[in-house]
């Protein structure tokens, strides 16, 4: 998690490179075009617990998000779909271990819980739309039963799927 203490610590850093920021946020500095040692600098955050991310990384992490999001897509259209791990490594090209590895680098998270996260919010979709029973909801997003539906919801949210349907279904 950023907080202005880390802003504060990245924005010092780049001063000290003489790098004048115009924009920050997490994740993000937006940096006047001046030429410097990106090797240095990257050592230099690293000393805090920060690292250097380069566009065409984020890239990748756009690329990974936008296919999770299109294979949960296909989750309700298709019965039958490759474990998403194996959707990712034929549409990108990237074994799943190289792929997590880099995303955990970058995002902070390992990609198997990013992925349960966005399908736990297709699921609160789902819910809110009120037109499938929840047996129909745990099928589509391929769950055993309704009840490993349940236990992967309030680990995700912290929340109980009954709990939360009472609150948004009133």
């Amino acid at each position: 998690m950023v907080n202005p203490f880390s802003i504060e610590k990245v924005v010092n850093k780049l001063r000290k490179f003489g790098v004048e920021v115009m924009k920050i946020r997490q994740g993000e500095a937006l940096v006047n075009d001046k030429e410097i040692d990106l090797e240095q600098l990257d050592q230099e955050l690293h000393e805090d617990g920060f690292a250097l991310v380069k566009e065409k990384d984020w890239k990748i992490i756009d690329e990974t998000v936008n296919y999770l999001g299109e294979y949960l897509d296909l989750m309700g259209k298709q019965a039958e779909l490759p474990h998403y791990l194996t959707y990712l490594n034929e549409k990108m090209g990237i074994n799943a271990a190289t792929l997590n590895k880099f995303f955990y680098s970058i995002k902070n998270i390992p990609i198997e819980d990013y992925y349960k996260i966005l399908k736990i919010e297709r699921v609160k979709e789902k819910i809110l739309e009120n037109k499938l029973p929840m047996a129909k909801i745990a099928y589509l997003f391929h769950y055993k039963d309704v009840e490993a539906l349940g236990i992967e919801f309030k680990k995700v949210t912290g929340i109980s799927l009954n709990d939360y349907q009472s609150l948004v279904l009133v």
